[in-house]
């Protein structure tokens, strides 16, 4: 499944398997969703993947499942910045299929916006986390660092997978990290 939002793209339900919907297997899970990417944004104004270089970007984990952040819950696994299509390669390999050894079944969705230079990318990337961290009281579970926010404003949109009345309704597990 995969929708737009305003200046987002959000390609979600990932399942992080080799295997495609086709039956033919990627040469890896990162293959696999850069596969599914380019299937379902095919309009002329869309992006492919690897033509977008300065990006913000939300990782979060499909329904039914959600993150307990203590007082509450939310689906943001990570928020990150760079080219998005480099950057999930080392998320896949490094954070998600480790997740999904314990979480079998799990999927993910993938929210990515891209700015107009590194700098709005950098300090979108670190006004989201500063506001995820006062909201929840930690970073995401897999973010370790907090960057800081350059002179340049953050993109307008970038807000939009923070939005809690996004995260729905249809979530019935959470997961607590320690």
């Amino acid at each position: 499944m995969s929708w737009r939002l305003k200046d987002w793209y959000v390609l979600s339900e990932q399942t992080l398997s080799r295997e495609r919907d086709d039956r033919t297997v990627a040469k890896s899970e990162w293959h696999a969703l850069s596969d599914a990417w380019r299937q379902v944004f095919t309009n002329k104004e869309d992006k492919a993947l690897h033509d977008i270089w300065n990006a913000v970007y939300v990782i979060w984990i499909s329904i039914p499942l959600t993150f307990d952040y203590g007082a509450l819950t939310n689906p943001t696994a990570y928020i990150g910045k760079g080219m998005a299509h480099a950057r999930f390669r080392d998320h896949i390999d490094s954070k998600l299929m480790p997740t999904l050894d314990l979480l079998k079944g799990a999927k993910f969705d993938f929210w990515v916006l891209e700015c107009a230079s590194d700098d709005i990318a950098r300090s979108s990337e670190a006004k989201m986390l500063q506001f995820f961290e006062e909201t929840y009281g930690r970073l995401p579970i897999f973010n370790k660092s907090r960057p800081s926010p350059t002179a340049a404003k953050p993109h307008p949109d970038c807000w939009k997978p923070l939005d809690r009345r996004r995260a729905g309704r249809q979530r019935t597990w959470a997961v607590r990290p320690i």
